[in-house]
């Protein structure tokens, strides 16, 4: 299964565009999260979630800032035969 998850823009404005590049780059590290596929001893993969919390570095195994019944209606809408990206 392939997720894209990337969100592009395009600016013409050379000034803007690196002005708001900049503003990107100080930021993201600090407002979005790091995923790591991680392989267990017995094989499972798992994906676990760097972030920040509280201006606290932390590490999450379950997506971040969901409740579980998020996480199930998700479980249950990735059964549903959705055609693939490609």
């Amino acid at each position: 299964m392939v997720e894209n998850t990337e969100i592009g823009i395009m600016v013409s404005s050379t000034k803007l565009a690196e002005k708001m590049a900049g503003g990107f780059d100080t930021t993201v590290e600090k407002s979005a999260f790091r995923l790591e596929l991680v392989t267990t001893e017995g094989g499972t993969e798992n994906i676990i979630w760097h972030g920040f919390e509280d201006g606290q570095e932390k590490t999450w195994d379950t997506d971040p800032h969901t409740s579980w019944t998020q996480r199930l209606g998700v479980f249950f809408l990735g059964l549903l035969p959705v055609e693939s990206q490609q």
